[in-house]
């Protein structure tokens, strides 16, 4: 598993995320929703169109690596995923 957190503080250091980001920022199981939600990845983006939007502008985010904005989605990804849990979703 990729921490997220980790990963975006040392992309901030060398000045782009790595190959292997972008590759873990693709899949459903390694990407930031996939981290937060235990692998629910699928349960997550069936919520509603925001939620694919959160799930695709990180991957967006890495690709382009946009420290900042992969920052702040992965803030709205875990408060969605602590709002899903507190309501029973996932």
């Amino acid at each position: 598993m990729n921490p997220w957190w980790d990963s975006i503080q040392a992309a901030r250091k060398r000045g782009k995320f790595t190959m292997r980001d972008h590759t873990l920022a693709w899949h459903s199981a390694t990407c930031a929703v996939g981290e937060a939600t235990g692998q629910a990845h699928n349960k997550f983006v069936k919520v509603g169109l925001a939620n694919v939007l959160l799930s695709g502008g990180f991957t967006r985010a890495v690709q382009s690596n946009d420290m900042d904005g992969a920052e702040n989605i992965l803030v709205k990804i875990e408060d969605e995923v602590l709002r899903m849990k507190r309501e029973g979703l996932l």
